[in-house]
């Protein structure tokens, strides 16, 4: 399966990170009820009735607990060329202390680190804003942005680790454009690759405790390994950005539950309608010329982070609804550009047409009866 990431990197990107960063900015904040954290020497600790949620001062989610269940290292994992592997959780300078802010339904905690490892030649800030919404699930928002040089890479990419006696034997269902794109189970014993093929949502279930990874930009090949861990990476290495002033923005959601196999349905209809959707929106930026056509994709755009924080709010119904709108819109949008370029480069040069090869016949019907006459 081809994909072409430049471009879906201006998809997704544009659209989703940006506006749904500026969507929840733009919530009044209020205090999230259910939610308590305090702060320690290396995290934020995040606490509910159901789970606990530990956020490293460097970025990323070093421990999220819920239901027994525990998922290490969510985040980044990152490989220079002759050097080790390291973690946005355990690795980084933190350039400043963590903001964090309450809005409805959630808590945002904003991270900042540089990496500056002259040995290895990394030289890059990592900012992360992670959205904890009360229903458990994260939003994570990554800008990578090199302020010299970084010409070492040789892996990066976005990962979560599952210790091996809670999650072997688990299902694992990867899902892309809606349809299953690979779908196992991992071994009860160690075994080094479990499963690889493009995913937008990567769904794994051990008894009634499901995780849910949906890509919410276009890197979207996952990998699963166990080498200690077991391991689930979207690798990036081809996008880093290698030069100074060079920046790349990545996001995804996670999220443990224990809502069921049909509320994970519905997520993956969800989801995929609405990445549809924002393929047609952003094609039609660049191909629809009628103004008409344009407003109808803008005010599908602006609906796009609402209905992305009704799903994390686990609010499924008007999260249909809203998608539902987001994706009339950008076909309505589409279906009026037809319209309008049908009848002005079809229909109308067509009834023109029409209109002249009467007139010649009139005229050259005309013109025959005349030079009939006069014999």
């Amino acid at each position: 399966m081809k994909v072409t990431t430049s471009k879906l990197l201006i998809v997704f990107l544009v659209t989703i990170i940006l506006l749904y960063t500026s969507f929840i900015a733009s919530i009044h904040p209020i205090r999230a009820s259910k939610l308590s954290y305090k702060v320690t020497t290396s995290d934020i600790t995040i606490v509910s009735p159901d789970f606990e949620i530990h956020i490293s001062k460097t970025g990323g989610i070093s421990t999220y607990l819920f239901s027994g269940m525990q998922v290490m290292n969510v985040g980044l994992l990152i490989h220079p060329h002759g050097g080790g592997w390291y973690f946005t959780t355990t690795y980084g300078t933190i350039l400043k202390d963590p903001v964090i802010e309450q809005f409805e339904g959630g808590i945002k905690v904003t991270t900042f680190a540089r990496w500056d490892d002259p040995t290895h030649d990394m030289y890059f800030d990592v900012t992360m804003e992670h959205y904890v919404y009360e229903t458990g699930a994260v939003i994570v928002s990554i800008l990578i942005q090199t302020w010299k040089d970084t010409p070492s890479i040789g892996y990066a990419c976005k990962i979560f680790q599952l210790p091996p006696n809670i999650f072997n034997g688990s299902s694992v269902v990867g899902y892309y454009g809606g349809s299953v794109s690979f779908k196992t189970t991992i071994p009860t014993k160690k075994t080094w690759s479990i499963a690889r093929g493009y995913s937008q949502i990567l769904i794994i279930t051990q008894r009634s405790i499901s995780i849910v990874y949906v890509n919410l930009d276009p890197i979207m090949l996952v990998t699963m390994n166990w080498p200690s861990k077991i391991e689930v990476k979207t690798e990036f290495t081809k996008n880093f950005p290698v030069y100074k002033g060079q920046e790349i923005k990545l996001m995804f959601l996670f999220w443990m539950h224990d809502k069921g196999e049909d509320f994970n349905k519905r997520l993956v209809q969800l989801f995929t309608k609405l990445s549809d959707a924002v393929a047609k929106i952003e094609q039609g930026k660049t191909a629809f010329k009628v103004s008409s056509a344009r407003a109808s994709l803008v005010q599908a755009e602006k609906t796009i982070p609402e209905a992305i924080n009704a799903i994390a709010m686990a609010n499924l119904d008007k999260a249909e609804e809203l998608v539902n709108n987001v994706y009339n819109l950008a076909r309505r949008g589409y279906l009026t550009e037809v319209r309008v370029r049908t009848s002005i480069y079809i229909l109308i040069p067509l009834a023109i047409s029409v209109v002249l090869l009467v007139w010649a016949k009139i005229r050259w019907t005309g013109g025959l009866i005349k030079m009939r006459t006069k014999r």
